[in-house]
């Protein structure tokens, strides 16, 4: 089975989300509407912070993954992700996802790195790059003029912006253990198991 760790909103924290990312396509589509015409937005039952991408792995990997995470998760404190910006990768003439940036100073980075040891030590094979963020939506195939590709540019820094005056948080309650599953509209997410933080109950 194919599995990911993860940091997951409440669903009025993903609504609150989804408004903002409403705003977002509304001016994409005003003032980039070939890149926008080629955007599939994320649901917000599918929203959330990508920890660690463990790709395929067993059932007894999966029991031991379970139980490195649940040492970590004892010892960390409850926290909250801020979104700090949104932006494009690969690059953004030809962006293939959009995302929101969540500020790695508030202890995801550290998290994540604390993860991604206790998982080699066991001897798994993970990805090695990190890049904390939200996925907003996925592009498929376009070939936006020049002059949209600086106007999108620009959109995106006047949205980073606003939301640096203005910033969502999430609360950080606990890490889930999902299983992703390849369906005909793409992929769907299912939970595992939610490892709660120190002192939250659960």
């Amino acid at each position: 089975m194919k599995c990911f760790i993860s940091i997951h909103p409440s669903a009025e924290e993903a609504a609150r989300l989804q408004e903002r990312r409403v705003l977002f396509a509304r001016r994409l589509e005003q003032l980039c509407p070939a890149i926008a015409a080629g955007v599939k937005w994320t649901r917000s039952d599918q929203l959330h912070l990508t920890i660690e991408f463990l790709g395929e792995i067993t059932r007894q990997q999966l029991v031991t993954v379970e139980a490195e995470i649940q040492a970590i998760a004892d010892e960390t404190p409850p926290g909250s992700l801020q979104f700090q910006a949104v932006g494009a990768f690969p690059v953004y003439r030809t962006p293939k996802v959009l995302w929101w940036r969540v500020l790695a100073a508030g202890g995801v980075a550290e998290l994540q790195r604390k993860i991604r040891l206790r998982l080699l030590d066991t001897g798994m094979h993970l990805d090695t790059a990190y890049f904390p963020h939200v996925n907003m939506g996925r592009v498929g195939r376009i070939k936006p003029a020049e002059d949209e590709c600086r106007t999108f540019t620009a959109l995106l820094d006047a949205f980073s912006a606003e939301l640096l005056q203005a910033p969502e948080v999430w609360p950080a309650r606990g890490i889930s253990i999902m299983r992703s599953a390849q369906a005909k509209a793409g992929a769907e997410y299912h939970c595992l198991r939610v490892i709660p933080f120190g002192g939250v109950g659960g």
